[in-house]
């Protein structure tokens, strides 16, 4: 048979994604848990590298759009955004995690597990960053940030170090056994 489903393999993509996207969920919006953030990324990286770079991709950015689904609501009904910026607000984070998805499973592949490990959080912080500078009020894409009621001083380095502290422990918890370049 030239093609045929492979069953398994579809189970798990979906699987991986249905555990990132209830933590992502309920780790952004007005009233995060954010913890969960550092756990939300795990199952789909767990699954880019056992997978096809655009199943691995694919996954990860469903998952995370189905995470930042929670503040569609909130947009439209209380804030009036507009549909494009609403699917923005959506999209956007969603393509840049499997970016970042697939820049690891790359990185991992190729046994730079050290450059992995940075070149995760590094792209999410990236991201943000830049949305941080293009945006008018300097929170655009970062959900926790968006609603809280008192921003310090410092709010421009948090928006870094929050994305670093939620993305760095969930690939530095990621890395297998490593012996030199070979893993285990």
């Amino acid at each position: 048979m030239a093609f045929a489903f492979d069953y398994r393999r579809i189970g798990v993509a979906l699987l991986a994604a249905a555990i990132s996207a209830p933590l992502v969920w309920f780790g952004t919006g007005l009233f995060p848990t954010w913890p969960l953030m550092w756990f939300a990324p795990l199952p789909v990286l767990l699954f880019a590298l056992d997978s096809r770079w655009w199943s691995a991709g694919l996954i990860a950015a469903l998952a995370w759009a189905i995470g930042n689904l929670n503040m569609w609501h909130y947009f439209d009904a209380a804030l009036h955004v507009p549909l494009a910026a609403r699917i923005e607000i959506v999209v956007a984070p969603a393509l840049v995690f499997a970016l970042a998805v697939l820049l690891y499973r790359s990185l991992m592949l190729r046994g730079a597990w050290r450059s992995a490990v940075v070149g995760f959080p590094a792209l999410w912080v990236s991201f943000e960053y830049i949305f941080n500078l293009t945006s008018p009020h300097g929170t655009a894409v970062s959900q926790p940030l968006l609603f809280t009621a008192q921003l310090s001083a410092d709010a421009a380095t948090s928006i870094r170090h929050r994305a670093m502290g939620h993305q760095f422990p969930a690939a530095c918890l990621f890395i297998r056994n490593c012996n030199g370049n070979s893993f285990a």
